[in-house]
């Protein structure tokens, strides 16, 4: 969590790598919880994602189409996303 009154927290080299550390978890970590729940939850409405475990990774790669995205278990737990998260 983002500090509070911390736009009166001056960035110095002793802060800084907990202030990137804060924004980014502001932006990408925590910030984007609810977007992704949501899109789970719309996505789920088409396709149930339990239904995604019967799929290898390079059959979700076929199926999605991006060879480019990293579906494997370490990158969804790294994203702090995992299939079967509610």
């Amino acid at each position: 969590m983002i500090q509070p009154c911390g736009k009166e927290i001056p960035v110095t080299s002793d802060n800084v790598e907990e202030y990137i550390h804060e924004v980014l978890d502001a932006i990408i970590g925590q910030g984007a919880k609810l977007q992704a729940k949501a899109f789970r939850d719309g996505f789920s409405k088409v396709f149930p994602i339990s239904d995604l475990q019967a799929f290898t990774v390079d059959e979700l790669v076929m199926l999605f189409g991006n060879s480019d995205e990293d579906w494997s278990t370490e990158s969804k737990c790294q994203r702090n996303f995992a299939l079967t998260q509610n």
